[in-house]
Order: C-alpha cells, then structure tokens, then sequence
C-alpha cells in the first residue's frame, strides 16, 4: 500500500483482518457505505493530509474528484479467486 492515509469502503472488517500486518503510525478510516466516504474524506482535508489511498471491493466506486482531493491511479487487487479490491490513489 502505497503511503498515507488509507481510507477503506464496504470493507468494514478489512482492518480487523489485516490490522496485525498494519503499523501504528499509518493512519485510516472506513467509511461503511459510500454516503459515508466524503465524511471521511473532509477528515482528512482538516488533517492537511496530502494524499490518501481509498481501497473498496465495489467497481467503479471511486470518482474523480473528493473534497480537493483528485483520482490518479486505479488498480485491482486480487485478495482471493474471484474476489479483488478496487485500489485508487488520491492527490490533493
């Protein structure tokens, strides 16, 4: 995972999951539903935080623009057969 905060979509549980393999210092937040991701993203805008990583399992879930932040790269990451993660790098 790239750098910086990491914001986390309809994975609630993907920090119970993989928390053991997560530092202290690399901050996160999940927003349960898609409603809840600006929320989350205005968070991080009064944190000054200059980029952030949104990982979701829902296709095509991350726009363009959140809050002054700006969609660069998008990938898939394979987790298991037949079930990926959509990863998308934001810049403010």
């Amino acid at each position: 995972m790239p750098p910086g905060p990491v914001v986390t979509t309809d994975v609630p549980h993907f920090w119970r999951e993989g928390g053991g393999f997560y530092t202290p210092d690399r901050r996160w937040l999940t927003a349960d539903t898609p409603a809840q991701l600006p929320a989350a993203v205005d968070v991080l805008g009064r944190l000054d935080a200059p980029s952030f990583t949104l990982v979701s399992r829902t296709p095509g879930e991350a726009p363009r623009r959140l809050g002054a932040y700006t969609r660069g790269s998008r990938r898939a990451l394979p987790v298991v057969p037949g079930i990926d993660l959509s990863i998308s790098r934001y810049q403010r």
